[in-house]
């Protein structure tokens, strides 16, 4: 919100504004790069770009992919970003145990209902 010139979420923003209209895509993307840039730089970064880089070639991580950030006062920064798998969740037993409970109650339930209706041997029978 500073960096917009906000006073809270609501209020509109009164610097670093997009212009209303974009003369061609070229402008759009020097405006993003320039701004946005410098809004990472500042917020994101914050003086923490010397731990993003690697100490050596060596400690670098195979299996990430490179991505290559240009910031607003023109160097390069390279960041690996590790491609990692989500860990399967544990299996939740009382989860399992509630909707069992719950399904074979109101199957139950639903068999009641069956011996009480007039046609009843006929639904007796499909469950056979």
């Amino acid at each position: 919100m500073h960096y917009f010139g906000m006073s809270d979420l609501n209020s509109t923003p009164c610097i670093n504004c997009p212009p209303a209209e974009w003369p061609n895509n070229k402008a759009k993307t020097t405006w993003i790069d320039k701004h946005i840039g410098s809004l990472v730089e500042k917020y994101v970064l914050a003086g923490g770009m010397e731990a993003l880089q690697p100490k050596s070639s060596q400690n670098l991580i195979v299996d990430g992919i490179v991505v290559g950030i240009e910031l607003s006062n023109g160097t390069t920064l390279d960041v690996v970003v590790n491609a990692t798998k989500p860990a399967a969740p544990p299996d939740d037993y009382i989860l399992n145990y509630g909707h069992k409970v719950l399904e074979l109650g109101l199957l139950y339930k639903a068999l009641l209902d069956l011996c009480k209706l007039p046609d009843r041997d006929r639904g007796l029978r499909l469950l056979n």
